[in-house]
């Protein structure tokens, strides 16, 4: 009974079949999420922090069912690859170094390590980085935003204002909307000079999917407005700091090289 216990943890199919079920919790979050008052809470989540938004998780049963759910098959996640990476490290232990069995032991203990690794850096990502709602900042203004102070020294907008022309709630269409072709990326841009303690830290050009960065808090340009009543065109943007960026994107491209490695020697190896 012990041994088919201990199979359950390390098995790869209890890892496949937590897989699907973590897809099917996924999908059903985006599915709650075309209910208005789920999409409000679901915004404040993802758009600055889950702390931010844990009173009105709290006070919402059917997010708060969801997002415990959503813990429990990822701490489930997190030890069936535990203990999987456990029992590839014991296996290469007693495995003889000289044999080609013990090459691909531990190609897949280095797999399974670095796999660890990116579970702990999601679970990291929730509880370090920081989101700040977006604010909207006209030409000559600024917004302490992430601990600098924004100010927007200039706008270039070359594409049809009636894109970004507010209603007289003060909506506008979304960037991504706009019909492509028609927004240009590299021609529509802001001037920022950013603050810190007042002093000037750097000065740049923000353009959609092209954030600045100062160490580890990037600065995202989420749009252009115009208000109703006005021609002065502004800006839309938000700050994040996360610490964890570079380390994230490195620990990934490490699972992908040790997978191709992998693939790779056991097609020679055939």
């Amino acid at each position: 009974m012990k041994i088919k216990i201990r199979d359950i943890f390390t098995s790869l199919t209890t890892a496949f079949v937590l897989f699907l079920f973590l897809s099917a919790v996924f999908g059903y979050g985006s599915y709650i999420a075309a209910s208005k008052d789920v999409k409000v809470i679901f915004k404040k989540m993802t758009a600055t922090h889950i702390w931010n938004a844990f009173d009105a998780i709290w006070q919402h049963q059917l997010v708060l069912c969801w997002l415990l759910v959503l813990a429990m098959v990822a701490v489930a996640l997190f030890g069936n690859t535990l203990c999987c990476t456990w029992r590839q490290l014991c296996q290469y232990r007693r495995s003889n170094r000289t044999v080609r069995a013990s090459k691909r032991l531990r190609r897949m203990m280095l797999i399974h390590i670095v796999a660890l690794t990116v579970i702990v850096f999601h679970g990291l990502d929730v509880v370090m980085v920081e989101r700040h709602l977006p604010q909207k900042i006209g030409i000559g203004e600024s917004r302490d935003i992430s601990g600098y102070t924004v100010k927007v020294e200039a706008i270039e907008y070359v594409t049809d204002t009636k894109y970004i022309r507010e209603n007289e709630q003060g909506k506008r269409r979304p960037s991504f909307k706009i019909p492509y072709g028609k927004f240009s990326i590299e021609g529509n841009k802001a001037q920022l000079a950013l603050y810190h303690q007042g002093q000037l830290v750097q000065r740049s050009d923000i353009r959609i999917f092209s954030p600045v960065r100062i160490g580890s808090t990037f600065f995202f340009l989420d749009g252009f407005y115009l208000p109703h009543d006005s021609e002065q065109i502004g800006i839309s943007i938000h700050g994040s700091n996360n610490p964890l960026v570079l380390l994230f994107f490195l620990v990934y491209a490490c699972l992908f090289a040790l997978l191709v490695w992998h693939a790779v020697a056991n097609r020679q190896s055939v």
